[in-house]
C-alpha cells in the first residue's frame, strides 16, 4: 500500500515538490564572507546559499555574526582587503577567522573589533591593521570577557593599541 501511494505521488509530481521543500529548510550553519567585485557576500557554509550582499565589509561580517544566534559558530573571512568603517561586535561563542595575513581587516577609524562582556570567543588567522590611517585607534578591544582566545593574528599600526585588554578579561 505504501508503495502504491508513493508511486501515485511521484506520478503527480509531489515527490519533486517535497524534495524542493526539504531543500528550503533552515539549516544551522556557519558563514563565509567573500568579496565579489564591489560587494561583500555572506554565504552559508553548508549550502552555499547567499544570505546577504553589501557594499560594506563591516555590514556583511556583522550580519553573519548576528545570524549565528546564541549558539554561536564560525564566521570565516576569505582572503582580501575588508574595510571596516564601523566596529565588528563579536558575540558569545563566535569564532572569527581568516586566511592569515591574506585576510586584511582595515580599520578606517576608532576600534576594529569589539568584544564586550562576552564568553568563549576566538579571533584567529587575521591581519587587523590601520593601513596608516591615524583615526584608527585600536585593532581589538577586549573588555570583561572570559574564555577568550586571540590566536595567529596580526594587529598593527594603530594610534593607541593593537590589542587592548580591560577589566578582568581572561585570555588564553
Amino acid at each position: 500500500i505504501k508503495m502504491k501511494i508513493l508511486l501515485k505521488l511521484a506520478a503527480l509530481g509531489v515527490a519533486s515538490i517535497l524534495a524542493s521543500c526539504s531543500q528550503q529548510l533552515d539549516l544551522e550553519q556557519n558563514f563565509e564572507i567573500a568579496k565579489s567585485g564591489n560587494q561583500y557576500v555572506v554565504l552559508g557554509s553548508v549550502n552555499n546559499k547567499v544570505f546577504q550582499k553589501s557594499t560594506r565589509a563591516d555590514e556583511a561580517i556583522q550580519y553573519a555574526i548576528d545570524a549565528l544566534g546564541e549558539k554561536g559558530g564560525e564566521v570565516s573571512i576569505s582572503k582580501g582587503d575588508f574595510n571596516l568603517s564601523k566596529p565588528i561586535n563579536l558575540k558569545d561563542r563566535v569564532i572569527l577567522s581568516g586566511s592569515g595575513r591574506a585576510t586584511r581587516l582595515i580599520v578606517e577609524k576608532g576600534i576594529g573589533i569589539k568584544c564586550d562582556s562576552i564568553y568563549g570567543f576566538e579571533v584567529s588567522k587575521l591581519s587587523v591593521t590601520s593601513d596608516g590611517n591615524k583615526e584608527a585607534t585600536i585593532g581589538i578591544e577586549v573588555n570583561a570577557c572570559g574564555d577568550a582566545k586571540i590566536d595567529n593574528s596580526f594587529f598593527g599600526g594603530f594610534a593607541k593599541h593593537g590589542i587592548s585588554v580591560l577589566n578582568n578579561t581572561f585570555l588564553f
